[in-house]
């Protein structure tokens, strides 16, 4: 998707967690939280957790 779509024109920000374990996600739950309070209109971000 980060390739994919041209964002910047888009109503929409993209973030993406790159873990599926619920229990590493809730230990980075500070990060994630971090992320999505800066992330910008036309952003794509991902986090490795």
């Amino acid at each position: 998707m980060r390739y994919q779509q041209n964002l910047r024109d888009r109503q929409i920000a993209i973030f993406v967690l790159l873990s599926t374990s619920c229990q590493k996600i809730r230990i980075q739950t500070d990060k994630a939280c971090g992320v999505i309070n800066v992330i910008k209109l036309g952003d794509y971000v991902e986090i490795s957790i």
